[in-house]
């Protein structure tokens, strides 16, 4: 079974036209990396990329709430080698 690679990538430069002017906004597409095993079934397939736009507050918030949620993991370490 294939392992899955799953991954974000953040697009900049796109706008949505407002009443007098434009609003610019961030691309947020959700992809895998080749086709996806289903656990159940070991059948492989693929799935379409979703593709969210975010505006600048949508933008700072999900990078909030991305940052609480890193200061969570905790980081392991291997024990140090001992020499005989």
């Amino acid at each position: 079974m294939r392992p899955l690679h799953r991954y974000a990538t953040i697009v900049p430069g796109e706008y949505e036209g407002v009443i007098g002017g434009r609003l610019g906004l961030l691309r947020l597409v959700l992809c895998d990396d080749g086709p996806v095993t289903d656990a159940r079934t070991g059948h492989e397939h693929t799935q379409p990329d979703v593709l969210c736009h975010l505006n600048a507050r949508q933008a700072r918030q999900l990078a909030d709430r991305l940052h609480a949620l890193a200061d969570q993991l905790t980081t392991t370490t291997p024990p140090p080698r001992t020499t005989p």
